[in-house]
């Protein structure tokens, strides 16, 4: 959506930030693409006891990760994109809070498939997607009022609500 209203520049900035986050998740997201056989073995409280921990080692190192993105911004963008990039700063800081729900959500989506339950992940993950598009249309229509920088950080929010959306919708899904 960025590409229909800005120009290419500013999508440039927030695909920067968006391509370092990426990167950074299977770094993060590791355990869910390992526990996914143990979790198809696993039943009732021992499932349970797998998934918490696995939660619990997620949200550590997302933490972890979390803080040297938002207080190295700078240098990252300097060092992987150089100067010209540097207006991505404020994008990558804003968009790591995703550090913290791709990998949770990987986690829990492979908890749901893990129990034979892919229909939950599938209609979680329309929804937020549905929530993606309307609150890009609306943050980025009305921001870009302002100028075309402020329309991208209305992209990463629309980005980063959608994904708590899906991750709150996966968490809730798990306990009913």
């Amino acid at each position: 959506m960025l590409g229909y209203f800005l120009d290419a520049e500013f999508v440039g900035y927030y695909s920067a930030a968006v391509s370092f986050i990426g990167a950074l998740s299977p770094l993060v997201g590791f355990a869910s693409i390992v526990l996914l056989p143990i979790f198809t073995k696993l039943k009732g409280k021992q499932l349970s006891s797998g998934l918490k921990k696995s939660v619990k080692l997620t949200i550590l190192i997302s933490f972890i990760i979390f803080l040297a993105t938002i207080l190295f911004a700078y240098f990252i963008i300097l060092i992987i994109y150089g100067e010209e990039y540097l207006p991505s700063v404020n994008i990558l800081q804003l968009l790591s809070p995703l550090i913290f729900t791709i990998p949770l959500i990987a986690l829990y989506s492979s908890y749901f498939l893990s129990q034979d339950k892919p229909q939950i992940v599938s209609k979680l993950l329309i929804l937020s997607t549905l929530v993606n598009i309307i609150l890009n249309y609306i943050l980025i229509s009305n921001l870009l009022l302002y100028g075309q920088i402020y329309a991208v950080y209305g992209a990463a929010i629309a980005t980063i609500i959608s994904q708590v959306v899906y991750l709150f919708g996966l968490i809730l899904g798990r306990k009913n």
